[in-house]
């Protein structure tokens, strides 16, 4: 297995996974933000890629027995791609008590603020702090009160995470795969 040789943002990759969806004629399902966020998202998705198929989209603040209905109805209506976009942490715990249940799903991606940049309602960084990794700088000077916190936590963890090998090692075995 060969490393990205870059970072890839999850709202660069929905564009290339929307347009190879279209393509292929697979289907999305748009799960989080607010009803508002949400559906302006899919339409404006709808808008771009005329042909993919969004099967679903529901808003992202369902709780108890709505939430495990909704599920079981993503599941009967098994999209190739699962878009979660709740936000961090509560995407990953999402996919971690659901995914068992999410069987007919192709792919579950946790996608963080897609939908508002999707919807239009936020804008993404200017492309030079997106080329030198600092989208996220520009992503706290737009919600300092909820983002401060967050990145001064965990970027520490991810730089530790960086410069102590957490890359995969790779055996010669691996390279004849």
């Amino acid at each position: 297995m060969t490393p990205l040789p870059e970072r890839v943002a999850t709202t660069d990759l929905f564009d290339v996974v929307a347009r190879k969806a279209a393509a292929a004629g697979l289907t999305f399902y748009m799960l989080g933000a607010t009803e508002r966020e949400n559906a302006a998202a899919a339409s404006r998705v709808q808008t771009m890629y005329p042909t993919l198929r969004i099967i679903g989209r529901c808003h992202g603040y369902l709780r108890g027995d709505a939430l495990r209905a909704k599920i079981d109805e993503i599941n009967r209506l098994a999209p190739d791609y699962l878009w979660v976009a709740l936000g961090v942490p509560y995407e990953q715990a999402f996919v971690e008590e659901f995914a068992p249940r999410l069987y007919n799903v192709g792919l579950i991606k946790t996608a963080g603020g897609l939908f508002n940049f999707l919807s239009g309602s936020k804008p993404r960084a200017p492309r030079w702090m997106q080329n030198v990794g600092l989208e996220w700088v520009w992503r706290i000077w737009l919600e300092p009160r909820r983002l401060f916190w967050r990145y001064l936590t965990t970027n520490p963890r991810a730089l530790y995470l960086l410069f102590n090998g957490s890359r995969p090692t790779y055996t010669n075995n691996d390279s004849h795969q």
